[in-house]
């Protein structure tokens, strides 16, 4: 499919084994492309797949976001179900089909999705419904066993553009036509070369036809007007300039100033006479009215924001009684942490390309279900190199989050205090937490966060 911004070609493959249990997941490939159809190898891109059932458009039943980075040859490989989700991978009926694959990319690894396009879940993906006949007393399968799962197949055949693959339940098909060419649509490209690709042949031939230039190759030939981009030698010689060269706008001239009187040789004469000429500056007296002559003196910086949402953050990556949450009449998702201890969240960025190294500050969206007083958050950080030990501590600082106005009223506080403690790291680790045994945190109140956003200055 092609887009506006880039396209995307993807492959979606589940991989059993003969015997034994479904796999909770499946695999999915994907060739990342750019808008000019230009793959986009070992680059960091963000995926969000969703799965919809019934119909393109139709209710989404569970959505994952994955953050990889491309290969040598622009592929990525994802296994479905695996991802950052809020949803249970596990609870979806595979019965209660048809089921359809939604695929959204951030070519600049953020979180900005384009939605590339949405097609329909075969039969591979659907052998997770083989799950459903674990249950099943008497499977009706005369063989060693009661289970209808572990059959072996009995056939495989090419049936035109159909695979059809046959097993003691019956034999089902794919029609491959449009995905791979056949033999006979390969020799229809009429190509003699060493592959089948009739878009990158040799040029056979270029002239020049009158003011016409003609490229010739296997596909015929193509030409471009060149009249009006170049002169030709007739009309060279009707410039009938008597130099070395043919050009009339490089003659030499020579100029005179003959008391007030600018002239130059063949041209006109300027009279010069009411202009000041009593009045010049030196150096020193420029610089007292212009500071440095104008010229600038530093290069401002630019701050861009990275955007951290409860949904981002793993199932696994909440502590001591932070949970994942919803807030006020339309549940808003919100991380949530109870009062009296110190309860936390991390989540993992990858260090921005473009940060200029300097300190960075977080801003913090909150509400609260009470307004008895004001809550400590501390904003901790580490950054961690490829090589070096993941076994050493996060450091920052704390902030007060000042009581809301109201119940479940949206507030934000911003603390600057926010220190990345190792220089070119790969990975930033962020421990956001609240310090709800701290003398500082006056609240007896939950606190419901529902976004961080890290502004950093840019090279």
């Amino acid at each position: 499919m092609k887009k506006a911004l880039l396209s995307l070609v993807a492959i979606a493959t589940i991989t059993l084994s003969s015997f034994g249990q479904a796999p909770e997941g499946f695999k999915y490939q994907a060739v990342v492309r750019d808008a000019g159809n230009l793959i986009l190898n070992n680059q960091a891109v963000g995926m969000r797949l969703t799965i919809l059932q019934g119909s393109i458009g139709g209710t989404a039943i569970y959505t994952e976001t994955f953050a990889p980075t491309t290969n040598a040859y622009g592929l990525v490989n994802l296994e479905i179900g695996t991802g950052m989700s809020t949803n249970d991978f596990t609870l979806i009926d595979w019965a209660s089909g048809p089921y359809f694959i939604e695929t959204a990319v951030d070519i600049t690894g953020g979180v900005s999705y384009v939605v590339m396009g949405t097609s329909q879940l075969m039969s591979v993906p659907y052998a997770l419904h083989a799950k459903t006949a674990e249950s099943v007393i008497n499977d009706q399968v005369d063989d060693a066993d009661s289970d209808p799962t572990n059959e072996y197949n009995t056939g495989v055949a090419l049936n035109g553009t159909s695979l059809e693959v046959t097993d003691a339940g019956g034999t089902l098909s794919q029609d491959l036509d449009g995905t791979f060419a056949t033999d006979a649509e390969l020799a229809a490209l009429s190509v003699n070369d060493a592959d089948s690709d009739p878009t990158n042949e040799y040029n056979t031939g270029v002239a020049l036809n009158g003011t016409t230039l003609e490229v010739t190759d296997a596909g015929g030939i193509l030409s471009q007007d060149l009249d009006g981009t170049f002169a030709t030698d007739a009309e060279l010689a009707a410039l009938n300039v008597n130099d070395a060269d043919s050009d009339p706008a490089n003659e030499i001239q020579d100029i005179s100033l003959v008391n007030s009187n600018l002239s130059i040789s063949g041209g006109s004469t300027i009279d010069l006479s009411g202009i000041d000429t009593d009045t010049q500056l030196n150096e020193t007296e420029v610089d007292d009215f212009v500071a440095n002559n104008g010229y600038l003196t530093s290069v401002p910086s630019t701050t861009r924001s990275i955007t951290i949402t409860p949904g981002m953050i793993a199932s696994s990556a909440f502590y001591s009684g932070a949970s994942l949450g919803s807030v006020g009449g339309w549940l808003h998702p919100c991380i949530t942490y109870p009062d009296g201890v110190i309860s936390y969240v991390i989540v993992s960025v990858p260090t921005p390309s473009d940060w200029d190294g300097t300190s960075m500050s977080i801003k913090v969206l909150y509400a609260s279900d009470g307004t008895t007083g004001d809550f400590q958050f501390s904003a901790a950080s580490r950054g961690v190199l490829v090589g070096q030990s993941l076994s050493q501590g996060p450091g920052g600082g704390s902030f007060v989050l000042p009581v809301p106005t109201g119940v479940d009223i949206l507030s934000e506080a911003t603390g600057t205090n926010f220190g990345i403690q190792v220089t070119n790291q790969d990975v930033i680790n962020l421990y956001l937490r609240r310090l709800g045994s701290s003398t500082n945190d006056t609240s007896t109140d939950v606190l419901n966060v529902v976004g961080f956003v890290i502004d950093y200055n840019t090279l």
